[in-house]
């Protein structure tokens, strides 16, 4: 293989005083987009790999093997709420898999329906809505009783989430589109009136460029206005804090964690909304300032279930009581 030389990268004799702290930045000039300097660079690395490439042997050979492993298609595992499923589903060849439901049956494995079977419904096809393939369904969530779907679209490869509530039967648009949704998940309420979901504050609202920082929880009625969600968590907490939340399957308890930016450890706390409202739940500490992950779900016998690392590099699994998450020691 032939030898090659990387493009010349120029230095910026630049160093600026960061809370305290010198630090250089010599490459900031890549940062620019509009930039013929920095355009010019990238053409020369593309190029510079396409030579690379083009000496690789048996290119051809993987990637057919890889056109034929990604044309096979699949079906997500679905999830059951009320009397449907709701799965996922990309047919062979297909861009993006679309979002169906199906009524008291299975998951199917095809747009076709078998005999005796309900017909699959599809929810949300990101390429109908968007033909170039830059519209992506990022995550969806329906309702406990499988008659609202919530689900957040990015539009032109943004990855900011716009998030929907369409009825499900009639696929008419009940809530939304609502903004700043980016790693939200949704938590709903018995009944489908409310959810929990996380949210930015508004641009105007955070100091320059912190605008993809400073989450919050809300808790949000469907229909309304967004400036009338209810403020449950967050406030007062690190602008880089991501949080999760859930609710379990029969509506009483609420979980909200809280993870500093990408850091492999997280703080929970657990809310018994039969004694308090869900505007204002009394959330008790699961976990705090430990160096560990932890995940916790309450099952369907009520227990809490938890998944964690805690003394126990390779994860251990632990069952304890919702109502005192603090103690006794799970087992």
């Amino acid at each position: 293989m032939n030898e090659f030389r990387y493009p010349e990268a120029s230095r910026l004799d630049l160093t600026e005083d960061i809370l305290g702290h010198r630090v250089s930045d010599p490459y900031r000039w890549l940062e620019d987009d509009t930039s013929a300097e920095r355009a010019g660079w990238l053409a020369a690395q593309a190029d510079l790999f396409a030579s690379y490439r083009e000496e690789l042997p048996g290119r051809e050979r993987l990637a057919a093997r890889v056109r034929e492993l990604l044309g096979t298609g699949y079906v997500g595992t679905p999830a059951w709420r009320g009397e449907r499923s709701f799965y996922t589903r990309r047919d062979p060849g297909a861009e993006h898999g679309v979002l169906c439901t199906r009524l008291g049956t299975a998951a199917g494995t095809a747009a076709g329906t078998a005999a005796g079977e309900d017909p699959e419904q599809v929810l949300v096809d990101p390429m109908a809505i968007d033909s170039s393939g830059l519209t992506t369904l990022d995550a969806w969530q329906p309702d406990k009783e499988g008659r609202l779907l919530a689900y957040q679209l990015s539009e032109g490869g943004d990855e900011e989430s716009l998030l929907r509530v369409i009825d499900v039967t009639t696929g008419s648009l009940v809530d939304g589109p609502i903004d700043r949704c980016r790693y939200s998940n949704v938590a709903w309420l018995p009944g489908g009136k409310a959810f929990y979901y996380t949210r930015r504050l508004p641009p105007e609202a955070v100091p320059d460029a912190e605008s993809q920082y400073h989450r919050r929880v809300y808790l949000h009625q469907v229909g309304a206005a967004t400036d009338e969600d209810v403020l449950v968590f967050g406030e007062g907490r690190d602008k880089t804090d991501y949080y999760g939340v859930s609710v379990s399957r029969d509506g009483r308890w609420l979980v909200i964690s809280a993870s500093r930016g990408t850091a492999p450890r997280n703080d929970l706390w657990i809310a018994d909304l039969s004694e308090s409202e869900p505007a204002t739940p009394e959330l008790r500490v699961i976990q705090e300032g430990i160096d560990a992950q932890t995940g916790v779900r309450v099952g369907r016998d009520g227990r809490l279930y938890v998944f964690t690392d805690l003394g126990a590099p390779r994860g251990r699994i632990a069952v304890t009581d919702p109502a005192q998450p603090e103690g006794p020691h799970p087992r």
